[in-house]
């Protein structure tokens, strides 16, 4: 069972350059995921005008009219996210193995949908809990 996931928010990690964490929620289970990345947001990036490797991706899509209709990540091993880009033409479903940093790249550009399944959460995600909660506000 696939299980949606909001993202909270992204934020950088201390002096580490080009280093970032996003902060994940799924609602149903009351868990957070955090997912650090290297070299995710950066002027390239953010800037849609320029040409990189992500804004060729999606144009090409729309060329072919496809569409990202979410990712899902379906493997936390070793310390490493392992997600699907998930894709829909009008007569046709693919999901494409994609590296977990190019996933959430495309994210901040679609906004798409993220999807996961509770075994990457028991093992990945941090559950929140009152105790949690009241043990990280007092200190």
């Amino acid at each position: 069972m696939l299980l949606p996931l909001k993202l909270l928010t992204v934020i950088k990690n201390g002096d580490i350059e080009d280093s970032y964490t996003f902060y994940f929620f799924c609602k149903k289970l009351k868990v957070l995921l955090p997912i650090v990345i290297s070299s995710i947001v950066n002027n390239e990036c953010k800037n849609f005008e320029n040409a990189n490797i992500y804004n060729t991706y999606l144009r090409t899509l729309r060329a072919l009219d496809a569409k990202i209709y979410g990712i899902r990540i379906y493997l936390y091993q070793n310390d490493v996210f392992y997600t699907y880009l998930c894709l829909y033409t009008s007569s046709n479903r693919f999901e494409i193995n994609c590296n977990i940093s190019d996933a959430l790249k495309l994210l901040l550009q679609t906004g798409c949908p993220v999807f996961t399944t509770y075994k990457v959460l028991e093992n990945g995600g941090i559950k929140v809990t009152k105790q949690l909660v009241s043990s990280a506000l007092e200190n």
